[in-house]
């Protein structure tokens, strides 16, 4: 049984090789569900599989061009792991960083959990204490979580009208919502994130964060406050998921510059 799954959006092949050669000490089952446009001509010379141990697997889903969150959800519905984390390709994993965070997560004895595992991002080693959706009075999020794969599933996935990035803190107050915890902090492994070093500062993800903010602060906050503890209110009318229909060819809601 595959005990963990790791999915994102990604097309940037090139990348793949310092993803994968980071998950090698990982003695747990696991998987790495990628979706998105990449073509046969990009994939050619990747075969992540040669990068993976025994205990890992990896699957890479073809869409068309599709907005990023919505490539997110669909590997996300093509995940198996117990648990689930959202990743992305630009990442590295500490030693035996998969095998520390099932372990943590198992601890807990809260199928209703969200985990953030520290982070280093731009060479900043950030502490995810810092990692709040907006102030210091405001929730502790999780920008790459670990959740119960069918805990997801019960919150409907990913909202469709994010574009980008921010569903991963919709999801952590949708998370809080139903289960009335707090994010868990975890230390014990790190995964650094180096977006200048890989792919510069500005690249087309970031197209569509305006539009994600937007969506996410209309969503939770009222006069720009929050309520400070749980249940968090909602001001928008609710959760929207995606559509079965044509997600893997035709961005839904919100499109950004994925049209």
């Amino acid at each position: 049984m595959v005990k963990i799954s790791l999915f994102a959006s990604s097309n940037r092949c090139h990348l793949w090789p310092e993803f994968f050669k980071s998950l090698q000490s990982n003695t747990i089952p696991f998987e790495v569900v990628f979706a998105g446009d990449a073509d046969d001509r990009n994939l050619v010379g990747y075969n992540p599989q040669v990068w993976l141990p025994e205990n890992g697997s990896f699957k890479y889903i073809r869409t068309g061009f599709i907005k990023p969150a919505q490539a997110y959800e669909v590997a996300r519905r093509a995940c198996t792991g117990e648990l689930i984390n959202w990743t992305a390709d630009d990442c590295e994993y500490s030693p035996m960083a998969l095998d520390r965070i099932y372990d943590f997560f198992m601890s807990l004895n809260q199928p209703k959990a969200v985990v953030s595992v520290k982070t280093n991002e731009n060479d900043t080693n950030n502490d995810p204490c810092e990692q709040r959706l907006k102030g210091p009075r405001t929730p502790i999020m999780a920008p790459l979580g670990v959740m119960r794969r069918d805990f997801l599933e019960e919150l409907g996935g990913i909202d469709r009208r994010y574009v980008c990035g921010q569903y991963e803190n919709d999801i952590v107050m949708r998370a809080s919502n139903e289960s009335g915890l707090p994010v868990f902090l975890f230390y014990d492994a790190c995964i650094k994130i180096d977006h200048l070093r890989k792919h510069g500062p500005t690249t087309p993800f970031w197209t569509g964060y305006n539009k994600d903010r937007e969506v996410l602060e209309g969503a939770w906050f009222k006069n720009d406050v929050i309520i400070p503890h749980i249940p968090y209110r909602r001001f928008d009318g609710g959760h929207q998921p995606f559509e079965d229909k044509d997600i893997l060819t035709v961005s839904q809601s919100n499109k950004g510059k994925w049209a």
